[in-house]
């Protein structure tokens, strides 16, 4: 079967790109995003720095930001952070926020889609057990 991407990578940079390059913006969607939000895993790498810097009372810009990805051993450079700090996105931060909510649960329901799929041809556990599972979320 075909994997299918459920990701919106330019919305991921914009979020990313205002992170790095205004004030405060990380308080407006921190409530809103967690790391499952990222897709692309560089983009989620430099997310949970930006959460690790705010959790510590620190300034949040391009140079914390690339210290501690060094700090981790990254591949990022302060170019890259550069580049995703010019896409930098003028509009509703709120609305790009909820919409990679929005395609983490997207890919979620996918992933349970999946499974019941595989267990709705497999007899090795009961349509209880199997209803369980997906009761509880696993």
């Amino acid at each position: 079967m075909e994997k299918v991407q459920i990701s919106d990578k330019m919305c991921e940079e914009h979020v990313i790109g205002e992170l790095i390059g205004r004030k405060g913006a990380y308080f407006e969607v921190a409530d809103i995003l967690d790391d499952e939000c990222f897709y692309q895993s560089r983009l989620r790498e430099i997310w949970c720095v930006v959460k690790e810097l705010a959790s510590k009372g620190e300034d949040i810009d391009l140079i914390t930001i690339y210290a501690e990805l060094s700090k981790k051993g990254s591949a990022t450079t302060p170019l890259d952070l550069a580049d995703l700090s010019e896409k930098f996105y003028l509009g509703n931060l709120l609305k790009l926020a909820y919409r990679l909510r929005e395609l983490r649960d997207r890919r979620r329901l996918y992933a349970l889609g999946l499974k019941m799929q595989s267990a709705g041809v497999s007899e090795t556990e009961t349509v209880e057990e199997i209803v369980t599972q997906m009761s509880n979320g696993s």
